[in-house]
Formats: structure tokens, C-alpha cells, sequence
């Protein structure tokens, strides 16, 4: 079935999702973003169509038959925002794609007000529902892609080095923090129990890695790409992410064969990133490989002022210059970068039996 879809509420943290999504599957016919956050008329390159912002599902014109929820910078409240659109779905008799993260209630709510056969509740491939208390040993190699800060939104980084170890003719199993990645073909989500605020991390842990056991049972990868939720390190006790708490779940469950860390650009990066890989490597219990600089500088006292963090872009040509004075920098923004560090992985696991070198 292809699902003709409308995104709500969107902000600008899903382009870097929407630009790979399977057009055989979906196609985006609009984008629903609440007036106040500034998107609305706004016009937004999706793979090869522009689409304008609007404020309401009413005034897109383009024939659609469902409504994809997704999560948001910001929070929406569920009677006020959600509700009316899920009622919307009703009446039109609508798809209800889910991805966004919703209350226990919230979700009972969703199940028994929208017909089963038009809800799909975006949700790993696996069941963890049942394990045992043990750790088993991971055979494939698996490479590891985490933001140092918060509010980075680099998914577009793990799509890539995907793309180019599949283009290579190795079969890549990635696995998302973000359920609107499960809109990208052959993407699976890391399991929400892993990653929400509830349960002990000793049963994170063990799920975790019961999770990747069964993917390597069951789908015989060559590399496993994990996308790490939340960030590694706080700078400031005014604006915080998850602490490195998604960090830490997967790191334990699992070894990191190889770890790429986005990192923001600030001044001197090539000069200070081996004392901060010192800090992340502590985190973590594994090696930085490839330190990523992003096209974003964090304003940290606008930020504290204002509660949110917001990041302003950077001239390419600042980071690309520093790039050459340390060879584990990248800039992962070119795909000429995304090759050199897909060369690195396979250099450093080539001497994995379990990768058919090609």
C-alpha cells in the first residue's frame, strides 16, 4: 500500500529523516506545523519535491489518506494538538501512522478510539517482552554513532555511512533512536524500553543486548550501525540532555567496535578533540575512531537565557581547513567524508571473520 501522508507536527529536527524516506511507501503530500513555531509558509525540500509549511491539516490541498504523528522539539499537549487530528482520522476514515512518544494512557486512548486496521504504531522489529539473565557475546562488529550534545539531530550521519557500506556490497542492519527512521526502508528502532525514563538499567541492559543477539540470529548482518539516543556530555547545569544515559544502556549491552562522535564546531576542535575523546572514551569504556564536526556553533548563554538549546550554522570552509591537522576528523557533511570514513571502518574490522571482504 503506499501511504499518502501528512507530517505533524513538523519542525526542522525531521529533514534529516524526511530526505531519506521510501518513497515507495510514503509520499509526503504535506507538512502541519503549529503557527507559533515559526515553519508555517515556510517552503522544505523533500527528497526531489518542495513542500510549503502549513498551520492546519485543512489547508493542504494534495489528496492524502493519512496523518504520520511525529516526535517535536517541542511539546504538544496530547487533548489539545494530538486529539483533534486523531479525530480528524476518524471522520476521514484516515491511516494513523504513530511514531510520536506518547503516555501509557495516551497510547490506551489512541488503540481504542482509531480502528485497528488503520492505526500502525511504529515499534521495533523484535520482542523483548521475555529474557534471560545473562549477557551473550555479540559476534558482529558494530559501529557506533553518538552526539556529544544534545539538541544535535545528525541522524542524517548514520543514514549515510549505511548507504555506502550497503553500496560496498556489506548487508547493514541500523538501528534508529528515532521512530520516524522506520519511515526509511530497511531501518529498525532501538527497543523503547531501552530508551524511555522508566525500569531499572540492569533490565535495559540485558534487552539491549538480547536485541542485537537476535538480529544476528535472525538477520545475519555484516555491521550493525547503532544511533545512539540523547548525548554524551552536558555543558551547562541550565540546558541538559539525558546525562549520557542512552549512552551508557548501550555501551554495556554491547561492545563498540568502532565509534564516530558528532561534535559541534567550536574554535581549536583539531587541537582539543584527543583531550575530550578522553572524557567520551571514560563515558563509554571504548575509543573515539572519528570525531565528526557538525556545520553548527552552540551559543551556550543565549541558550541558557532562553531554556532551549539553539544551534547557528558554520561556514563549511571553517571546518574543512581545520580538518587536515588531525586525520580522525571528519565532516561528514560530504560524501567524499562519509567514504574516507566508511574506508576506516572496514580498515579497522577487516580483521573481523565475520565480514566477507569484498
Amino acid at each position: 500500500m503506499m501511504y499518502n501522508i501528512i507530517i505533524f507536527p513538523y519542525d526542522d529536527t525531521l529533514n534529516s529523516i524526511l530526505s531519506y524516506i521510501d518513497e515507495n511507501v510514503y509520499d509526503v503530500k504535506g507538512l502541519v506545523s503549529p503557527c507559533g513555531w515559526g515553519y508555517c509558509a515556510n517552503e522544505i525540500k523533500i527528497g526531489r519535491k518542495n513542500l510549503k509549511v502549513y498551520g492546519n491539516i485543512d489547508q493542504v490541498k494534495e489528496n492524502y489518506n493519512s496523518i504520520c504523528i511525529v516526535n517535536s522539539r517541542y511539546d504538544l499537549d496530547f487533548e489539545k494538538y494530538i486529539l483533534p487530528v486523531l479525530k480528524e482520522c476518524k471522520e476521514k476514515n484516515l491511516d494513523v501512522i504513530l511514531c510520536r512518544d506518547l503516555l501509557k494512557e495516551e497510547i490506551k486512548f489512541v488503540k481504542q478510539y482509531i480502528k485497528e486496521n488503520k492505526l500502525h504504531i511504529i515499534h521495533e522489529k523484535y520482542d523483548v517482552s521475555k529474557f534471560q539473565d545473562e549477557i551473550y557475546d555479540i559476534n558482529t562488529p558494530v559501529v557506533f554513532i553518538v552526539d556529544m550534545l544534545t539538541e544535535m539531530h545528525s541522524e542524517n550521519v548514520s543514514s549515510e555511512v549505511y548507504i555506502e557500506l550497503e553500496k560496498r556490497g556489506y548487508k547493514t542492519y541500523l538501528l534508529s533512536a528515532k521512530k520516524e527512521k522506520k519511515l526509511i526502508n530497511s531501518v529498525d528502532v532501538i527497543p523503547e524500553i531501552v530508551i524511555n525514563n522508566k525500569g531499572y538499567n540492569r533490565e535495559k541492559i540485558l534487552k539491549f543486548n538480547h536485541y542485537i543477539k537476535q538480529v544476528e540470529i535472525i538477520e545475519h548482518p555484516d555491521l550493525i550501525i547503532v544511533e545512539a539516543p540523547g548525548n554524551l556530555l552536558e555543558i551547562s547545569k541550565m540546558v541538559t540532555g539525558d546525562f549520557g544515559s542512552g549512552a551508557y544502556i548501550i555501551s554495556r549491552g554491547i561492545s563498540l567496535d568502532y565509534v564516530i562522535c558528532n561534535m559541534p564546531y567550536f574554535s581549536g576542535f583539531s587541537e582539543k578533540c584527543d583531550d575530550l575523546g578522553q572524557c567520551i572514551e571514560a563515558r563509554i569504556e571504548a575509543e573515539v575512531d572519528a570525531y565528526n564536526i557538525t556545520s553548527q556553533y552552540l551559543d551556550l548563554a543565549d541558550a541558557e537565557e532562553n531554556g532551549v538549546i539553539e544551534y547557528m550554522d558554520v561556514s563549511r570552509d571553517l571546518i574543512v581547513d581545520e580538518i587536515k591537522n588531525n586525520e580522525k576528523i571528519y565532516y561528514l557533511q560530504e560524501k567524499m567524508e562519509i567514504s574516507r570514513v566508511v574506508d576506516d571502518i572496514i580498515k579497522k574490522l577487516e580483521s573481523y571473520a565475520e565480514i566477507e571482504l569484498i
